[in-house]
């Protein structure tokens, strides 16, 4: 037992001192909470304390909420991630992005995790990208951040913006992750539907997330000629989305019959007519689509992209982002796919352990080009 313990408090010093063992510490315990959960006891006592700190940024009308996540011991300039979350209710309350943040902590980042008013709505609104850019420009000139080395990284549909981002002129962070986001909004969204897409010889035929179809719907309600009226139907999609069952059944138990058998088409994730409504409404997916696809402008990116994707993933299906990655490669552009395998759209899933180990080591060969991509750009 003696032996154990001075054979591990040696194993610790040489990892406390020697910079490239602590790097590959950290990336490891990284890997292993992210496809833990952030469940495992031995991994978080090996981890570095966090200070998280609930703050504000400029919106220019209002201040609007800005959580910060940092190592609780004192640094004067660091490497930053700036964490756009996706289209959901929890916005900044979100477990899985605020696991991934505090894990983004023990690589050596600041992370900096605006609220999306939008976004927090599960509104597909082109007003998003232009917040977006306001918050890069006023966190990368904050004194305890280095310019040089902040990573934008955009989940789910602040994905494909934090693409655009890289396109920007006056705009130039290291590097953008792309994680579970689209290539083309409008296959996208009519994935939602059909719960089909593919990418050359590669097609996903599955049951779509049943929130995605309901949250189309949320966005574009108004846009529809139906013969009721529309302020109970969107009540229960608002219900719906973000997850009040209870209301949920009394908005729906108020509804007329027509009103019901509408939001049945709505709920029912491989309902098939409601493609129709889809299909009404085309030209306007086409319009915000050109907006924000990465299709659309991924010739004029000007920093490394990195694309992970779960392919489990039922509500942007991984063929979209097998897409981006074809796309890059006839750019020349510096980019690192990541498919994995055990998680679907924020959440791991159980695996065998040779299943664990090999996406751990794939997470860790990704990892490492990020931080020797931040490593390139330190001055």
């Amino acid at each position: 037992m003696t032996a154990l313990i001075l054979l591990g408090a040696i194993i610790i010093v040489v990892l406390i001192f020697h910079r490239p063992l602590t790097r590959i510490f950290r990336l490891i315990t990284f890997g292993l909470s992210i496809f833990t959960n952030g469940q495992s006891r031995i991994i978080n006592l090996l981890t570095r304390s966090v200070k998280i700190i609930d703050s504000t940024y400029d919106d220019g009308r209002q201040d609007l909420p800005l959580r910060i996540f940092r190592s609780a011991a004192k640094r004067e300039e660091s490497p930053a991630v700036i964490l756009y979350h996706g289209a959901s209710p929890k916005g900044i309350e979100h477990p899985a992005m605020n696991l991934l943040a505090r894990n983004l902590v023990q690589l050596g980042f600041t992370v900096y995790f605006p609220r999306l008013p939008q976004l927090n709505n599960m509104k597909f609104s082109p007003e998003t990208y232009p917040r977006m850019k306001r918050i890069f420009h006023q966190i990368s000139t904050l004194p305890e951040v280095d310019a040089h080395r902040i990573i934008v990284a955009g989940m789910s549909f602040a994905g494909g913006m934090a693409v655009k981002l890289a396109t920007e002129k006056n705009i130039r962070p290291a590097g953008v992750i792309s994680f579970g986001s689209y290539f083309d909004l409008e296959a996208t969204t009519e994935f939602f539907f059909t719960g089909r897409d593919n990418f050359g010889d590669t097609n996903v035929d599955i049951t779509p997330h049943e929130y995605t179809k309901a949250v189309w719907f949320w966005n574009y309600l108004d846009h529809l000629e139906l013969p009721f009226d529309l302020q109970p139907v969107r009540r229960a999609i608002g219900h719906f989305i973000r997850d009040e069952r209870q209301r949920l059944e009394e908005s729906y138990l108020a509804c007329s019959p027509d009103q019901r058998s509408f939001l049945k088409k709505i709920f029912d994730p491989r309902e098939p007519y409601a493609i129709e409504y889809f299909h009404s409404l085309r030209p306007i997916i086409e319009s915000l689509s050109q907006q924000l696809s990465p299709r659309y402008f991924y010739q004029d990116v000007q920093v490394p992209i990195f694309i992970i994707h779960g392919v489990r993933d039922n509500m942007i299906p991984y063929t979209q982002s097998l897409a981006l990655t074809d796309a890059l490669e006839t750019t020349g552009l510096q980019h690192y796919p990541f498919l994995m395998r055990l998680y679907a759209h924020s959440e791991s899933e159980k695996s065998s352990p040779a299943e664990f180990i090999n996406e751990v080591k794939a997470l860790y060969r990704l990892l490492k080009n990020l931080l020797l991509l931040i490593d390139r750009n330190e001055h």
